[in-house]
């Protein structure tokens, strides 16, 4: 890897909070240290989302005795995804979280927030049958009131008889074909999961095709990115070798490069 600075999200100036109010992430770097690299080993980028991207790591095994081959690192802004895979914790239909740690403190002056660096199992990406299906998830949902209730995802939800069983037909229709079938199978699956990921206290918010992927041993989906969660702050450690992002202000506003030690 020709450089130690690695980009973490590409932004989206078009976000808006959950009150409708713009809410724009911007693009950041993550300068790694030695200790860093030695830990993570990333190498050529995968793929960016807005707060987050994904990178190979070197040939070798880590010190469990787990092949990198097998894993990924993701370098994100967003803690609340973090906090919501250690919430979801061995959930069959989540991407397996195998380490995590903060990177960065925040830089209070620029109003930045922490990086963080998550090593997850390796899924393929999604055919695009599956991803189509996932793109009508989020529709189906409202359509059916599913995600208004202040008790979404508990049992006492599900028991006061909105309309659960009916996403699936309003997402695939009602056709006989096998493919109808199937998009209403995966349907109900994203709405169990849904439950289930309430009752741990995280909400799946961030349905579509991108952030699905499948287990190449299985073939089985699972979510890549789970939105976030009522706790906010994952339960991880600082890797050592801290590097503050965007660094110092110095002057007139003018941002100092590269980012100063912390």
């Amino acid at each position: 890897m020709s450089s130690t600075c690695l980009k973490v999200g590409k932004g989206n100036a078009h976000l808006r909070d959950s009150a409708g109010r713009p809410s724009p992430v911007r693009s950041r770097r993550a300068c790694l240290t030695p200790t860093q690299r030695e830990v993570l080993r990333p190498t050529e980028l995968v793929a960016c989302g807005s707060f987050a991207c994904v990178y190979d790591r070197e040939p070798g095994v880590d010190a469990d005795g787990t092949s990198r081959s097998a894993t990924v690192v993701k370098l994100t802004q967003d803690e609340t995804d973090v906090a919501a895979m250690q919430l979801a914790g061995d959930d069959p239909r989540v991407v397996r979280l195998k380490s995590a740690y903060r990177l960065a403190d925040p830089v209070s002056l620029l109003g930045s927030k922490s990086i963080y660096a998550a090593v997850v199992e390796r899924l393929d990406r999604a055919p695009t049958a599956l991803r189509r299906i996932f793109a009508k998830v989020p529709a189906s949902i409202l359509a059916t009131n599913y995600d208004k209730s202040p008790a979404a995802g508990t049992e006492d939800y599900v028991v006061e008889g909105h309309r659960r069983d009916g996403i699936g037909d309003i997402a695939c229709g009602y056709a006989k074909t096998k493919a109808a079938a199937r998009c209403r199978e995966v349907v109900q699956e994203v709405v169990d999961l849904h439950e289930r990921l309430g009752r741990r206290g995280v909400r799946l918010v961030d349905i579509h095709g991108g952030n699905v992927g499948v287990d190449r041993r299985t073939g089985t989906w699972k979510m890549l990115d789970l939105g976030y969660s009522e706790s906010g702050q994952p339960q991880v450690p600082d890797l050592a070798g801290i590097r503050g992002w965007p660094g110092r202000v110095r002057g007139r506003g003018r941002v100092r490069w590269p980012p100063s030690r912390i």
